[in-house]
């Protein structure tokens, strides 16, 4: 195996993650034909808030968590694989919008929705009734004029499930390793395997690659927030000669592994776009040294842009409630109820503790239970009102990785970021005046009352892109 040297981040970098990269090279290389399915893969596309595997300190000290992890995965994964193999139909597919042109932008369905007038409406970047659009999901969840993928005959999906078993066989004597580490990626690799959660990427990759050959499109834009989406899109434009253009949603942070790239990968054929539009200079030093030869630009996401011109409102008094905000990652759920139940054990005064979970959020039982006890007794309150009120009304907001501590410190609100030393940091908020980090088991009502607002400063308006242009679709395609 190469030195791990080869890496100006290598301090940041972790061995199974280096191994899971020449694990998806080595198949890629096998198998050019299905490089989708490897590049699109967990092993390839690492995403924490998915897989605590690629939290280190966590997988040092809760191996035996993720074994049961992957036990219980595999065993839901090989349902799922008989019904996608058996299937009939493709359950996903596809939608278009706007008029023909050289562009496409590819979004997926929960990017946005279809309006009365049948125009696909996002909050991810600013387009007009005419731009063209490629909207992909669930067949249930998109538009009027929805098209299901091309359906697979029953042979091709064995014989390509065989193959991807032999490359994983192939892989794990191939990458080195500790026997442990292999069987790890082995593990995530059957899981991803016989559930054919490949399917579909494979699936989009084909159809827009055939988009895009035969209406000659020349740029295809997509937003980094896809994740492993995005790289069957890359690859779709790469191989049909068009560029791409990415444009950043939210914020880029080291901790977020999925952006990295290894060159073994990239020279298997792992795609990469050739324009990124990021926020600033921060986003451009985490991204550049895993996206080489792609042009950094700079733009503010549609996300951010009504925050362009619009001044921090006044902090309310000291009678505000406690905010907690979690966001959609399970660890993170975790982690900020943990802090609100170690806070709710001491006794206090009795000012009001409201909770904001992400609309998605997937809590489990127990999370559930001890929450609806708390609200029974009166002790929290579940909002579901507008974020922007729950923000304005709160004397402290108490957060670990959602962007919702970004709108606070935006409308100069004293924010408490919780840490927890297994997991990696997804949210980049070092030197911001007004936010105070800690430790979740630290958490008081002391130090609740202690934090103190700051000015929302103009440096981090600018890491949020707020000094640039708005990416629209008309300059997410531009040439400068």
């Amino acid at each position: 195996m190469k030195s791990r040297a080869f890496h100006p981040n290598f301090e940041t970098d972790d061995e199974l993650e280096r191994l899971a990269a020449l694990y998806m090279a080595h198949g890629a290389k096998r198998y050019p034909h299905l490089a989708a399915a490897f590049f699109c893969s967990p092993l390839s596309a690492r995403t924490p808030d998915l897989n605590l595997t690629w939290h280190p300190v966590f997988r040092r000290r809760h191996l035996w968590r993720l074994w049961v992890s992957f036990s219980v995965s595999l065993l839901v994964a090989l349902p799922k694989g008989f019904a996608r193999m058996f299937l009939g139909s493709a359950p996903k597919g596809f939608c278009r919008y706007g008029a023909a042109s050289s562009t496409l932008l590819v979004l997926t369905s929960s990017c946005g929705s279809e309006s009365q007038n049948a125009d696909f409406q996002t909050s991810y970047v600013s387009t007009k009734p005419d731009n063209a659009l490629f909207v992909y999901g669930p067949l249930r969840g998109l538009g009027r004029k929805k098209h299901p993928f091309a359906a697979w005959s029953f042979s091709r999906k064995v014989t390509t499930t065989v193959d991807l078993v032999r490359a994983g066989v192939s892989g794990c004597l191939a990458v080195g390793g500790t026997a442990l580490e292999r069987c790890i990626l082995f593990f995530i690799w059957m899981n991803w395997t016989v559930s054919l959660a490949w399917y579909e990427l494979i699936q989009l990759e084909e159809t827009l690659e055939r988009i895009i050959r035969s209406e000659k499109i020349g740029k295809v834009g997509c937003v980094h927030e896809m994740h492993y989406y995005t790289r069957a899109v890359w690859r779709a434009a790469s191989l049909a000669g068009a560029r791409t253009h990415t444009v950043q949603h939210a914020c880029v942070a080291a901790g977020k592994t999925w952006y990295r790239t290894y060159p073994e990968e990239r020279a298997a054929g792992l795609a990469l776009p050739q324009v990124f539009f990021v926020f600033d200079q921060r986003s451009a030093a985490v991204l550049q040294p895993w996206f080489p030869g792609t042009q950094i630009r700079f733009g503010c996401s549609q996300r951010y842009a009504h925050w362009i011109d619009r001044e921090p409102e006044a902090s309310v008094d000291d009678s505000g409630s406690y905010l907690f905000v979690a966001g959609l990652a399970n660890f993170d759920n975790e982690v900020v109820l943990n802090a609100l139940r170690v806070l709710l054990r001491s006794p206090h005064d009795g000012q009001e503790v409201r909770l904001r979970l992400h609309p998605h959020a997937q809590l489990n039982f127990g999370q559930r239970r001890w929450l609806a006890r708390l609200q029974a007794r009166g002790m929290i309150e579940l909002s579901t009102r507008e974020l922007q009120d729950d923000i304005r009304e709160a004397r402290v907001v108490v957060g670990m990785s959602t962007s919702v501590l970004e709108e606070a410190l935006l409308m100069e609100k004293p924010v408490v970021q919780l840490r927890d030393s297994r997991y990696r940091v997804f949210l980049d908020l070092a030197d911001v005046p007004g936010l105070s980090t800690l430790a979740w088991r630290d958490l008081s009502w002391d130090r609740l009352r202690s934090t103190t607002a700051g000015t929302t400063h103009q440096l981090f308006r600018s890491r949020l892109g707020l000094d640039k242009p708005i990416v629209t679709y008309g300059i997410l395609f531009s040439n400068t």
